[in-house]
């Protein structure tokens, strides 16, 4: 939804250019009335404060803002703008009701839609409910929250005054509390979009896209010659983005000596991107692909390394939402045809042919797909004696997907393929409502893999749905070492607890670094090396001591990580323990009634009550008392007296 409301704007801000219309808003200043760009843009602030409400709700958290809308009294004072003193902390609060001002009246039944004192709706005085789950204690006179979770609703004024909902005791406010919040909070996105421009707060918001853009150069003595031209090149990148939307958020130059890339090839391809290896005669051809790579609103539909090589068909979908689709295939000796969906074919060796145009540029073919019909499944055989990457890309203008889906798509396989092979890990797919998926993995690949997501596309103006693909531009790595502790649940002040764990691998021998820390602080000790036998597997245990002052009930966190000397490859394991006191009282509290005096009718809430008792435990740890109140029932009130008489 979002990534569409771009694109509206895109296409509203092109109007600008056409002739005016008259059954239309104006596309230019018009004397105070709002134009197209002036729509635009509170659509955006709106939308966007709609969609911190609708994730605020989603996720069971409070939106404080909003909130005031709904559980104060702004709304019933006939207010028909948002309270912007809230946003404006240099201005005082006023005209608020005082800690002894009576702010309601009980509701009559069921109806409270006029419980609030007109003399506070006379005076514009500004208050809110109280709420609380535990107690019905409130100020005499003060609303209430209201609602079957709200103990001081009951007592005397009794209701509230919440419009959280349709159905709340101010329900019948509810459309016109939420208008009120999203107004508000489209005033604090101004304020926030005036403050950092226009392209920082797009970012904020997630309506565009940024990028971190790195240049690696060799500096080696044999390079000098070419030093100037890579700078060159560089510095044309830089300044074809400035200032556009492409712009990225950073630049990284990695000098470089080692005439050893393979560590530069291995880092471009486990974060997404590409080795290049050109000279320098055809360095400055390499800008454009370059700058086509890194554009941030680029989307992988596909990218596998094959390496041992093997000669294969790979295929891969696109669906309409993609546009500027381009192949990159890098290699020494790659040989290659792509297939379309309708089965016309192109050989690599065609610069110009009918399904796109191939420009080679040293060890890679850059194939830029024409425009029209691509959706669809296509193909690519290749065949070469070297290694060699494959990737396909697409700009996305239309369609956001990840793995908690969409409103108008329906995810159908989520896919862990292995990197650099052929195996693939199906996940099984369940739906946690319109926008959300769970996934579960049996297992995870042994080699670094990718995440690959395919479904289906619900377009209204389509006939058909359509399939898509999608892929994450970065590798994922499953750790051969797994962790295993016995659980325990508690562990005893001052008292030293033992850890056992046990630390397995399908690696051959190694000396592993072990760690194990708390977030409380709380002494561990435990052997910082452990040597891996034949079989695969070692022991270690953990003495974790909490303080002799450590308060029962607390909770504490025991981490134990383990790494692979060698290959870095590590793992861990979080346990939670609660530190308790020994019990070593068993016997119950005893309770003797001295004297009831009790006048019970049918209306319980006139009467009184009065009960008399001796509350004694044995070993006088704990005592208590039972008291009189104004409504029939019991109360209990727990001291550390070993004897209370009445």
């Amino acid at each position: 939804m979002v990534s569409q409301l771009v694109v509206g704007v895109f296409l509203l801000c092109g109007t600008l250019f056409q002739p005016l219309q008259v059954a239309a808003f104006k596309p230019l200043f018009q004397g105070g009335s709002l134009t197209h760009r002036e729509i635009t843009e509170l659509a955006i602030l709106r939308k966007t404060a709609e969609v911190c409400r609708d994730i605020a709700t989603a996720q069971g958290r409070d939106f404080t803002l909003p909130d005031f809308y709904s559980h104060s009294n702004w709304v019933e004072l006939g207010s028909t703008a948002p309270f912007s003193t809230l946003i404006k902390p240099e201005l005082p609060l006023n005209n608020t009701a005082g800690p002894s001002t009576p702010t309601c009246k009980s509701c009559t039944g069921s109806n409270c839609s006029d419980n609030i004192l007109p003399e506070i709706l006379l005076q514009k005085k500004l208050t809110s409910g109280y709420f609380s789950v535990i107690s019905s204690t409130k100020p005499a006179g003060k609303c209430s929250h209201g609602g079957s979770a709200d103990k001081t609703s009951s007592r005397e004024p009794t209701g509230g005054i919440n419009k959280d909902d349709i159905d709340s005791d101010h329900g019948f406010l509810h459309l016109r509390a939420a208008e009120m919040a999203i107004n508000a909070t489209v005033e604090v996105l101004q304020d926030i979009r005036l403050a950092t421009g226009n392209q920082a707060f797009l970012r904020l918001v997630g309506l565009s896209q940024t990028s971190v853009l790195a240049f690696v150069i060799d500096t080696t003595s044999s390079m000098s010659d070419d030093i100037e031209e890579a700078k060159r090149v560089s510095f044309s990148i830089i300044d074809s983005r400035r200032g556009t939307p492409e712009e990225p958020t950073e630049y990284i130059l990695v000098p470089f000596n080692d005439p050893e890339i393979q560590l530069y090839r291995d880092l471009a391809h486990v974060s997404g991107g590409q080795t290049i290896e050109v000279t320098k005669d055809t360095l400055s051809q390499a800008t454009a692909v370059i700058t086509d790579a890194s554009t941030s609103a680029l989307v992988t539909v596909l990218q596998v390394v094959r390496r041992p090589v093997i000669a294969e068909n790979v295929s891969f979908v696109l669906d309409p939402s993609l546009s500027n689709v381009t192949v990159y295939i890098t290699g020494e000796s790659p040989v290659f045809t792509i297939y379309s969906p309708t089965g016309v074919s192109q050989s690599g060796s065609v610069s110009d042919g009918p399904l796109g145009s191939i420009l080679t540029v040293g060890n890679l073919r850059r194939v830029k797909l024409y425009s029209g019909n691509q959706t669809g499944e296509w193909k690519i055989s290749i065949v070469s004696t070297r290694s060699y990457s494959l990737k396909v890309t697409g700009r996305n203008a239309t369609l956001f997907v990840s793995v908690t889906g969409g409103d108008s798509v329906t995810v159908t396989d989520v896919l862990l393929v292995e990197a650099s092979g052929s195996a693939v890990v199906n996940g099984t797919i369940k739906s946690l409502g319109a926008t959300d998926f769970l996934v579960n993995i049996d297992r995870i690949p042994e080699w670094a893999f990718v995440v690959q997501m395919k479904g289906v596309l619900n377009d209204l103006t389509r006939s058909l749905p359509s399939p898509f693909q999608r892929q994450s531009p970065t590798q994922q790595q499953g750790s051969r070492i797994t962790i295993t502790v016995q659980p325990s649940s508690t562990i005893e002040p001052g008292i030293p607890f033992i850890v056992n764990f046990t630390l397995v691998t399908n690696a051959t021998g190694g000396s592993y670094t072990i760690r194990a820390w708390t977030d409380h602080g709380f002494i561990v000790s435990f052997p910082h090396f452990l040597d891996m036998g034949t079989g695969g597997s070692a022991q270690g245990s953990v003495t974790l001591t909490a303080p002799s002052d450590t308060e029962s009930g607390t909770d504490v966190t025991l981490t134990i990580e383990a790494e692979d000397s060698e290959t870095g490859d590590s793992n861990y394991m979080a346990l939670r323990f609660i530190v308790m006191t020994k019990v070593t009282d068993f016997s119950s509290p005893v309770c003797q009634v001295v004297s009831i005096k009790a006048d019970c009718p049918v209306e319980c809430s006139r009467a009184s009550w009065e009960l008399c008792a001796n509350l004694t435990d044995g070993n006088g740890s704990r005592a208590g008392s039972c008291g009189q109140g104004g409504k029939c029932g019991h109360m209990f009130c727990l001291c550390k007296e070993p004897f209370y008489n009445c």
